[in-house]
């Protein structure tokens, strides 16, 4: 008990002390020293780090009523912020109820001058809250007299009246806020009110809030409203809650408006809140935005809100110029949870181009749906978008969807699906490398460490790339794997062929955040080729990288066994380099130096070691070839050895070469020094392989002055071969002196050379003497140099002198030379101008076989920086005359003036060129070189040359006028020839890059192509008349209008093709020419019918897809053949390359006519006419005709081969109809064949082969047993019939071959036996010499068919009976006469009629083809017989 007392006792004391203490200082605050003290606290207590704020004058009682005279702050820049007499009257006991109760807060004054410039705020510690705390406050009164802003606050300076009280601690006790915010210094304002009264069982909600400010208002500015519009708003509302309705009004003028409702109404289990504006508010929202909320913009929504904080969204539709929003779901304020789904439609992409510049599409959609808490939801959204395009890429089809969940440890996991389809980039080549398709997949985690990925994988066409492990911000550990990789598609962006394929897998440890990685690789790949020989060699197999790579913090670079190992190439790399160390190694072995060239064979190794450090690299090694073969001469030891120090600062050390080259010593080296003052010395260079050696020294100065000697001794250039990997041969020996009088830089330069070759150009002399000074300036020269013999790129200097001669500080200069065929002579003085250099041209002679080019008068020319100024260069040429001054270089002022120049001038830069006509005109040019500007006008006569007389397309004359301006050029051109009428080209084209504007107006007559179509005995007629327009760049050229051809025909008498009625409209599609229409008539009512177009591609050689249709066309119509056919033909492909012709052509009918008269066979008899007297020349016949066809077809063999060249793939199909007659024969054959390889080498497969026919000779008929027809590039078909016939112990044969035009007639037997004897066993199956007198006069009679008798008069009376065939001859006794006739009614039936001398000898015949081969004969005769058969035949 006494020790319980004891205690007591002391704490007694101790809270008396204290309270005493308490009241001390509470006491000791009311005095002036206490008041300072908490002055100098609160001060202290209100600073930070930047922020300085200082208060004064604190009087008052302190703490419930108290008064600051004044409160300022500053930041490192000075004072921004500034409160007069702050007046605080408050209940400290209060803050016991929880609640801040304030009587009075008043200042007389607030100044804010700018935003204050602090330092950025210390991060928070993880897991700290960033919300604000609820404060329950009671403000009885707020009163700020005058509150001062700045113009750099808000844009605007403004003074403010400011008066408000609040009651704001319990709902159940009702809630109250009075505001009025006025300015002082111009009009404007904001007052409201607002009242939440609780009742029984009814609560009310008034609201009444206004605003109105006029034009270039403080709210108008502060919210960037454009135009800055005068402002009136209004929200009112007042009603119990259980029923309450308000109302939203807010008009801004020009600049917008918004209007609408709110409600709120009871419902079972809460209370539903709606809402309804709309308005036109693009105008009141920042720029950036305002396109998405152009025209009628409307929210629509309502939810349910429940007493327990759960919130169920029925509803949220938002609808603008930019997009679609739809939202519904449910909310728990209580459980912090959602469960949420969201609709979101993209509109127009020009709406977003604020947020994404140059993208555009034709659609997009965002699904989404939220659920879960409100810290790690679940999230489950996908994104569509439609036709994607900018930045040059762009997808036809692309789907993303997102996915969250929580996860276990805490944050969330996210997943990442995507696919795109349809994948384009503006550069072809780009696209050829992504593909059409793509695929993305990507996994990871969300926390407060931030995001991190664990695994992604990208597919693309040409590879698979996939990475697992995690990647954070400053964090990357894991394993990327290139799963595959298709070089092939890099061929577009390599600007070659490539193929093969590659695999890498890499181990990474990274920290993107200070640049430290670190890999570990393994990669291989297969047959690579490049198209570079010296790479595909070695990487054609299997070639594998192995090693480790890293580069630290600190820049550090590593290196630890990375290998290349691929065929013949071994590569080894280890150590480390960095800013002050350096211990690098690189092994290099190659197996065999021809992979590098096929010139050079043998093994080669280079060792290497960089050391000294990035500061001050250096590096030491040796490249050895032990042995091999260099241009077929032999490499023995060749050495080259390097050792060299700071080669990143000043370079130097020491090269030294040694070995043998051809058999010969190759030995030399030279010593590298780099002078403190920036200069370099080059010491001690001696080089000699075989018999050519370099000696001398020399030395750089850092003004660029050198100072030195070389001397080169080569009696046989061809030592160095072997070394330059090029065949060189001659003698040169030559003396450089260089060194640096006064400042200037001076050489003298002694050389002489013999037969010097160097890769097929070829020096035959040279004799240079020279000394020149101030060769970087204006040089003054001494000296002379002689050239004989000069070939070089396939031209030709015979001889050139040029001697110069110092005057003072000029040079005079002479130039004769023969070049090209023609003589060059000139004089020039070169003096300098001050900075500048002036050239004289004193006399100028250009001459060549029949043309002349002379300098009319002196010329002045002078180069400075700003470019070259020409005082009137006038040049005279026969009556020509062309005259150029002015200034060329950044700016131009040119003036040129040409007078009938005649452009045979051509010849002297291009001697085959050999241009006729004249030249006259004039052009000035100003402006900018980039961007020049002045007018031309120009007139060509007569232009021609041996091409065009030949093909007949001349002389053309052109006028062309413009004005050059903006980077372009303006064209007004006229072009007339005696087949060009009026051709007009107006418009622009570009100077530099840019799109043609070019319309061509004007007619052509089609004659112009007849003399090209002269050889091949074509003949146009008609005009094109041409209204077309030419856009884009030229190298992706865009056509637009139209050419017409109407009324023509084409008429090629010597093949029998007439077309008639041509008519066909080209049409121009952006970058296609559309052959929208095109027929022609072909006689006997057939028709040609075509479409398509030709793409204007010139890369591409031009591309066409052209369809070309026959209908019962006939094709040939000639003395030799006449063609009838159906089909479609197409031009596929390039057509100013090689365009494939294909297609299907039906035979309907085709009739070979053969000449009465053969070539071969028998020799024609010679007559000769006896008193015929004066008679007029017969015309040519079938025969002539034939002759002169062959002989034209012999000469167009022998015409030069045509650029153009097709690949053909035509199918000719005639099952039968194909009938051969004259000559005696009449014959039917059927088939079909091919037409492959090109037009220049065509390649016919198949051919037509026999159905039936016989041969008619002196009215004896033989049947011929096997036929067939080819065509070998010509409309002249080649025959190949035989007719045989046995008697006795001899088979007599009838052979015709040869051209249709010009058939050869032979006849065989076996045995063999004369040609008179085998037609007299053909006709009569006996020998001649027991022929009757009649008989032998019909062997006489066949010769004489075959050596020079009349026209085919059988064939004659076919033609006009209508038949397909007509005989006379023999009846099957070979006693009695007999007459046929047959015609083909379809493809498989055939009809014959024949008529004997007796009254019962008439038969009819009739053939069925039932297939290809097998064939139904059947006959009825008079006589009542009939027959009847089946007939098969193959060929073999």
């Amino acid at each position: 008990m006494p020790r319980a007392l004891t205690i007591l006792r002391w704490f007694g004391v101790g809270f008396i002390a204290v309270l005493i203490t308490l009241v001390a200082l509470f006491g000791f605050l009311q005095t002036g020293p206490g008041l300072r003290t908490l002055e100098n606290f609160g001060s202290r207590l209100a600073s930070s780090d930047g922020l300085t704020v200082k208060i004064e004058g604190l009087s008052g009682f302190v703490p419930s009523d108290m008064t600051i005279a004044r409160i300022s702050a500053a930041d490192a820049t000075g004072p921004f912020a500034e409160v007069e007499n702050l007046h605080l009257a408050w209940h400290p006991l209060s803050l016991l109820s929880g609640k801040v109760s304030i009587a009075d807060l008043a200042a007389d004054r607030v100044s804010v001058s700018r935003t204050p410039v602090l330092p950025p705020p210390p991060p928070k510690p993880a897991g700290s809250s960033s919300g604000i705390p609820f404060i329950r406050v009671a403000l009885d009164r707020l009163d700020i007299a005058r509150i001062e802003l700045g113009e750099p606050v808000l844009g605007m300076a403004a003074t403010l009246n400011l008066q408000a009280s609040a009651h704001l601690v319990d709902p159940a006790e009702g809630l109250s806020l009075d505001f009025a915010v006025l300015r002082e210094d111009a009009p404007g304002e904001i007052k409201g009110r607002a009242r939440y009264a609780p009742g029984d069982g009814t609560d009310s909600l008034y609201l009444d809030v206004t605003a109105s400010e006029p034009a270039g208002g403080l709210v108008a500015r502060l919210a960037q409203i454009e135009g800055l519009p005068a402002l009136s708003l209004s929200v009112k509302g007042n009603a119990p809650l259980d029923n309450w309705n308000g109302s939203i009004a807010l008009d801004a003028g020009a600049a917008g408006h918004l209007g609408g409702t709110a409600a709120i109404k009871q419902v079972d289990n809460g209370r539903r809140i709606m809402l309804d504006l709309a308005g036109d508010v693009a105008g009141l929202v920042p720029a950036t935005v305002r396109p998405l909320f152009a025209d009628q913009t409307t929210l629509m929504g309502s939810a349910i809100v429940e007493p327990e904080g759960r919130i169920a969204i029925e509803g949220l539709n938002a609808t603008a110029a930019g997009f679609g929003l739809a939202l519904v779901g449910k909310l728990d304020t209580t459980a912090r949870t959602a469960d949420v789904k969201l609709d979101l439609v993209g509109g127009d992409p020009s709406r977003f181009a604020a947020f994404a510049p140059g993208v555009t599409w034709s659609g997009w959609r965002l699904n989404a749906a939220v659920t879960g808490a409100f810290a790690t939801p679940s999230v489950d959204a996908t994104l569509t978008v439609n036709g994607l395009s900018g930045a040059g890429y762009g997808a036809r089809d692309l789907e993303i969807v997102a996915k969250t969940a929580p996860a276990s440890g805490g944050g969330l996991a996210f997943t990442v699906y995507g696919n795109a389809a349809g994948l384009t980039a503006e550069d072809p080549k780009v696209s050829a490398a992504l593909g059409q398709t793509a695929k993305l997949s990507a996994a990871g985690s969300l926390g407060d460490a931030g995001p991190v990925l664990t695994d992604a994988k990208v597919t693309l066409e040409p590879l698979d790339l996939a990475f697992t492990g995690s990647a954070a911000a400053k964090s990357v550990q894991g394993a990327l794997r290139l799963e595959r990789l298709n070089l092939a598609a890099f061929s577009g962006l390599a600007g070659r062929p490539l193929s093969g394929s590659a695999v890498l897998d890499a181990r990474i440890d990274a920290d993107p955040s200070t640049r430290r990685i670190a890999l570990d690789l393994d990669g291989s790949s297969q047959a690579i080729h490049t198209g570079i020989a010296q790479v595909d060699g070695f990487f054609a197999g299997e070639s594998r990288v192995k090693g480790s790579v890293s580069l630290a913090e600190d820049g550090r670079i590593a290196v630890n066994g990375l290998t290349l190992a691929a065929k013949g190439l071994d590569v080894a790399v280890d150590g480390a380099i960095e800013k002050s160390a350096a211990d690098l190694t690189a092994r290099v072995k190659l197996a065999d130096l021809k992979a590098l060239d096929p010139r050079v064979s043998g093994a080669a190794n280079a060792d290497l070691r960089f050391t000294g450090g990035l500061d001050a690299l250096g590096l030491a090694g040796k490249v050895a070839i032990p042995s091999g073969v260099a241009m077929d001469k032999p490499i023995e030891n060749l050495t080259l050895s390097v050792d060299l120090t700071d080669l990143t600062g000043r370079p130097g050390g020491t090269i030294a070469l040694d070995g043998k080259l051809a058999g010969k010593p190759a030995k030399g080296g030279a010593k590298l020094t780099s002078l403190a003052d920036g200069g370099r010395r080059l010491d001690d260079l001696d080089l000699a392989i075989g018999g050519v050696r370099a000696k001398g020294a020399a030395a750089l100065a850092a003004s660029g002055l050198v100072d030195g000697k070389i001397t080169i001794a080569a009696s046989n250039l061809a030592d160095l071969s072997a070394l330059i990997l090029t065949d060189i041969a001659g003698r040169l020996d030559a003396t450089v002196v260089l060194d640096a009088s006064n400042g200037a830089q001076r050489v003298a330069v002694d050389a002489k050379a013999e037969g010097v070759e160097v890769a097929g150009n070829r020096v035959d002399r040279a004799d240079i003497n020279a000394r020149i000074v101030d060769l970087s300036g204006t040089p003054v020269i001494d000296g002379k140099a002689v050239l004989a013999g000069v070939r070089a790129g396939g031209q030709v200097i015979e001889n050139a002198t040029v001697t110069a001669k110092s005057a003072g500080t000029a040079t005079d200069v002479t130039l004769d030379t023969a070049l090209l065929g023609s003589s060059i002579n000139a004089k020039a003085r070169i003096a300098p101008a001050g900075d500048d250099t002036n050239i004289r041209l004193d006399a100028l002679k250009i001459a060549r076989a029949g043309t002349n080019v002379t300098l009319s008068a002196p010329a002045n020319i002078t180069i400075a920086k700003g470019g070259v100024t020409i005082d009137k260069l006038a040049l005279a040429t026969g009556d020509g005359r062309a005259t150029v001054s002015g200034k060329a270089g950044e700016t131009l002022d040119l003036n040129v003036d040409l007078r009938n120049l005649p452009l045979s001038l051509a010849s002297l830069a291009a001697p085959t060129l050999d241009m006729k006509g004249s030249l006259s005109g004039s052009a000035r040019v100003t402006g900018k070189a980039s961007g020049p500007a002045g007018d031309y006008d120009l007139k060509i006569a007569k232009l021609t040359n041996a091409d065009i007389a030949k093909a007949g397309l001349g002389p053309f004359d052109i006028t062309a006028r413009g004005k050059l301006g903006g980077g372009r050029v303006g064209v007004e051109a006229t072009i007339n020839a005696p087949s060009v009428s009026g051709l007009t080209i107006n418009g622009s084209v570009p100077i530099a890059g840019g799109d043609m504007d070019l319309k061509i107006k004007g007619a052509i007559d089609l004659a112009i192509a007849n003399t090209a179509l002269a050889t091949s005995g074509g003949n146009l007629r008609g005009k094109a008349v041409i209204d077309a327009a030419l856009g884009g760049p030229t190298s992706a050229p865009r056509a637009s209008g139209n050419v017409r051809v109407s009324g023509a025909s084409y008429n090629d008498s010597l093949n029998g093709i007439s077309l008639s009625n041509i008519e066909a409209v080209l049409t121009g599609s952006d970058r296609a020419v559309n052959v929208t229409s095109f027929t022609a008539q072909t006689v006997q009512g057939g028709r040609i019918v075509g479409k398509g177009n030709i793409a204007l591609d010139p890369a591409q050689g031009f591309p066409a897809a052209i369809e070309v249709t026959l209908q019962k066309a006939t094709l040939v119509n000639s003395d030799l053949m006449r063609l009838v056919s159906d089909g479609k033909i197409t031009v596929q492909g390039p057509v100013a390359t090689r365009p494939k012709i294909a297609g299907q052509i039906n035979v309907r009918s085709l009739d070979i006519n053969i000449a009465d008269v053969p070539s071969g066979g028998l020799d024609p008899l010679s007559v000769r006419h006896v008193n015929a007297g004066k008679q007029t020349a017969a015309k040519g016949g079938i025969r002539a005709k034939a002759q002169a066809r062959a002989a034209a077809t012999a000469k167009k063999k022998t015409q030069p081969a045509s650029p153009f060249v097709a690949d053909l793939d035509l199918r000719v199909s005639a099952p039968n109809g194909v009938f051969v007659r004259g000559m005696g024969m009449d014959a039917e054959f059927g088939g079909d064949l091919t037409l492959r390889g090109t037009t220049a080498d065509m390649v016919t497969m198949g051919g037509f082969t026999l159905k039936r026919g016989r041969f008619s000779v002196v009215g004896r008929q033989l049947t011929f047993t096997e036929g067939t027809i080819t065509f070998n590039g010509s409309l002249d078909p080649e025959l190949n019939l035989k007719a045989d016939t046995s008697g006795g112990d001899v088979t007599a044969s009838i052979v015709i071959g040869g051209n249709a035009s010009a058939p050869e007639v032979s006849f065989t037997s076996t045995p063999t036996l004369p040609q008179d004897e085998v037609i007299a066993r053909l006709l009569f199956g006996r020998s001649i010499s027991t022929l009757t007198a009649g008989q032998a006069l019909q062997v006489a009679q066949t010769v004489a068919q075959f050596s020079g008798g009349g026209p085919g008069v059988v064939d004659s009376i076919r033609r006009s009976l209508g038949v397909d065939t007509l005989s006379i001859g023999t009846d099957s006794t070979g006693k009695g006469g007999q007459i046929g006739a047959g015609k083909r009614l379809n493809d498989k039936i055939y009809v014959g009629v024949q008529q004997g001398t007796t009254p019962d000898s008439s038969k009819v015949t009739v053939d069925v083809d039932l297939t290809r081969n097998i064939r139904i004969q059947g006959a009825a005769g008079a006589d009542g017989s009939n027959e009847l058969g089946i007939g098969a035949q193959w060929d073999y």
